[in-house]
């Protein structure tokens, strides 16, 4: 036999064998699985299903997180105007941000007021790399956030200054117009009239009190004929001199402060006297302070408390009232007593509530009309 033949004989062998290794493998396999019982695979195949069909139920039920306008960040863009001019002098100027894409039809804004010691700094402070970008941030959240230039002094100012007067009519009349501005183009920029904050830091969170709580005297830096009062302040490292306090009298709008424990530009004693004052004509007000000297409050936990307490304060959740003098969100005979007391004193900031720059009958009305509003809205 040759080598060949024998050669081809041996693979046929090979061959052969390892079919028939291959067959009893499989075999062996079909044996093995028939001893497992089948109650047994069914058992462990409805435990899997099971299984599945609980997280696919758990994830279908979950509910989704609700963000809340004023609170959480709502929007991915803002849209920002800059460089309005809003009153008589060259320096007043603003920039707008808005959350773009937004179908709100009454907003509220936030009106920043920059610090610098009355003599340096700039609305840019409150925009993407300072304050924490509080002007866009404010609005991803849903508020029209505004930050004014104003004008300054030629040399610093700062609360033991002897011109720290001075210095805080000028600023505080140029605010109380771009109020007045916003004010007048409400409409436009979709912005609740009722609900226009103001609030800053250092000089700005000091005129900012002013602007809220000393109304006497509006200013003629631009827009008259326009009420110039304000929902709410929001003070960072502000304060007010001495004696000053008087100023604020029962009905006024709130205040929340956040200062450094150890702040020597103003001293903490200041603002404290301040938030005692509305503590005691029970004016909704709330004070922290953080370790640390002057623009240490300055934290994102800080801007977290303020969103809070705007949202709560002025029940931002809510239709506001015109009528709503307290700022509690109900209008009701307590209301009605505030707006007899403007009235007698002439206090044209707290019920112009039709902006022509005087009280009249036709305030009266507007307010009785929105009682009525309220009480037929809120059953109450």
């Amino acid at each position: 036999m040759s080598r060949e033949w024998v050669g081809k004989l041996y693979a046929d062998s090979d061959q052969g064998s390892s079919k028939t290794v291959l067959k009893r493998s499989n075999r062996m396999e079909k044996e093995k699985l028939s001893r497992i019982p089948r109650s047994r695979t069914m058992k462990h195949f409805m435990f899997t299903v099971a299984c599945v069909s609980l997280i696919l139920a758990f994830v279908a039920v979950r509910p989704a997180y609700a963000a809340t306008r004023y609170i959480d960040s709502m929007f991915d863009n803002v849209k920002t105007t800059k460089d309005v001019s809003y009153g008589t002098y060259n320096a007043l100027t603003l920039d707008i941000y808005e959350p773009e894409g937004d179908t709100e039809t009454k907003r509220a804004a936030i009106i920043w007021i920059h610090g610098g010691s009355f003599y340096a700094g700039d609305k840019s402070q409150y925009g993407k790399n300072g304050n924490l970008g509080a002007a866009p941030e404010y609005a991803k959240r849903g508020y029209v956030s505004i930050p004014i230039n104003y004008r300054l002094q030629n040399h610093p100012v700062v609360p033991a200054s002897p011109d720290i007067g001075a210095a805080t009519q000028q600023a505080k009349y140029d605010a109380m117009a771009a109020v007045r501005w916003v004010r007048a183009h409400a409409n436009e920029y979709r912005i609740d009239p009722n609900r226009i904050i103001v609030g800053g830091s250092s000089a700005g969170a000091w005129t900012s009190l002013y602007v809220a709580y000393d109304t006497g005297n509006v200013g003629t830096s631009g827009n008259p004929g326009i009420a110039s009062n304000v929902a709410a302040a929001v003070s960072f490292a502000g304060g007010m001199s001495p004696g000053d306090r008087e100023l604020i009298t029962r009905g006024e709008p709130p205040a929340i402060f956040l200062h450094g424990a150890n702040d020597t530009v103003v001293p903490i004693g200041l603002p404290t006297a301040v938030f005692n004052q509305l503590q005691s004509l029970n004016i909704p007000s709330e004070f922290h302070t953080y370790p640390g000297g002057h623009g240490a409050a300055n934290t994102a936990d800080a801007h977290e408390k303020v969103r809070r307490f705007l949202m709560t304060t002025l029940k931002l959740d809510q239709a506001s009232f015109i009528g709503d003098l307290d700022g509690n969100g109900v209008v009701n005979i307590v209301d009605f007593t505030l707006l007899m007391n403007h009235w007698f004193t002439n206090n044209i900031a707290k019920i112009d509530f039709n902006h022509d720059g005087k009280v009249s009958v036709i305030d009266y009305t507007i307010f009785m009309n929105s009682w009525y509003a309220y009480l037929t809205t809120q059953g109450t």
